[in-house]
């Protein structure tokens, strides 16, 4: 039954498989201390639709979004992160980087289509 969570900023990491089939988790706040997801980490998290990652991640482990059906939209504040298989496996998002790393991102990553992200003024 766990709707949303915030990760400490005392945390460096996501273990694996921290939050698989918590299939009502519809937010998660990700403080830029973490630089490391764990594999499996939101698998068959479905309620999940968007998902916004610190610049400090270096590494995504395998089937970390796996199966969250509904996970249309990631947010990467910073540069391409490291990434295991099938990452994004089954799960349909667009992957967002900012117009400052456009020349790290590629046109694809881990499976997905990536695209800038055009952030909204205040």
């Amino acid at each position: 039954s766990l709707t949303n969570a915030t990760i400490p900023n005392s945390v460096i990491a996501i273990g694996s498989f921290a939050f698989q089939s918590c299939a009502s988790l519809n937010s998660v706040t990700i403080p830029p201390s973490v630089t490391h997801i764990g594999k499996g980490a939101f698998d068959n998290c479905v309620s999940l639709t968007s998902v916004t990652l610190p610049p400090s991640i270096t590494h995504i482990g395998a089937w970390t979004f796996n199966d969250c059906n509904n996970l249309t939209r990631v947010y990467f504040l910073g540069l391409p992160p490291k990434e295991e298989i099938e990452v994004f496996s089954n799960t349909p998002a667009t992957l967002y980087y900012l117009p400052a790393h456009a020349d790290h991102w590629p046109k694809t990553y881990a499976g997905r289509p990536t695209a800038v992200w055009q952030q909204q003024a205040p």
